[in-house]
């Protein structure tokens, strides 16, 4: 009896007839908060009123904290921000036919981390790239699902609501300033008399 030329091999047999898996590329995107817990919201460059939190895609050998750092120096000109939170999960969304065939990558879509990160520095120190956004805003959070773009809107909510109980926190008060009264000037009773004696002399 002859061997069949190509020996039968389960996992090859298996995997023949699957289609391929989509391929989504690895994202972060930046919940930022001043100190007020006012959220910022970005302005896309050539979008009609097209407001997101910045987000950018995650290089080779590149962990996702110091992608967010670096995105966020390249985007807003400062690296002035501390992390608060990490997502729990991650969020998929899929790009248009358009936007796959432009990228030519291969990927149908981003696959997101989400940071909550606190800005640390001066606002004046926020230089938006001028060929990613036209201006920054920063909202209230009950604002955010109302200003931000349309298409994000279902995914902010879910990203929101995770990160809701971190951004109501109310912040510790500045310690109360403690206001030093003067000294009372106290007199004895011969000092007194003393002083309406030569008074009454005058």
């Amino acid at each position: 009896m002859n061997k069949p030329r190509y020996p039968y091999n389960p996992i090859l047999t298996m995997n023949i007839d699957q289609p391929p898996q989509p391929v989504y590329r690895k994202n972060v995107a930046a919940v930022i908060m001043d100190e007020n817990n006012f959220i910022l919201l970005a302005k896309r460059r050539k979008a009609h009123n097209h407001w997101q939190f910045p987000q950018g895609g995650v290089d080779e050998n590149e962990t996702f904290d110091e992608t967010l750092f670096r995105e966020l120096g390249e985007e807003l000109g400062t690296k002035e921000f501390k992390i608060l939170q990490k997502s729990s999960q991650t969020f998929r969304y899929n790009w248009s036919k358009k936007n796959r065939d432009s990228r030519g990558s291969g990927t149908v879509g981003q696959e997101q981390t989400y940071f909550l990160v606190r800005f640390l520095g001066q606002k004046k120190d926020i230089k938006p790239d001028k060929r990613e956004f036209d201006t920054i805003e920063w909202v209230p959070f009950d604002q955010v699902l109302i200003k931000c773009a349309k298409i994000r809107k279902p995914l902010y909510a879910k990203v929101l609501q995770e990160f809701e109980q971190r951004i109501k926190e109310k912040k510790c008060p500045p310690p109360a300033k403690t206001i030093q009264k003067p000294l009372k000037e106290t007199y004895s009773q011969e000092s007194i008399k003393s002083l309406t004696k030569f008074l009454q002399e005058k």
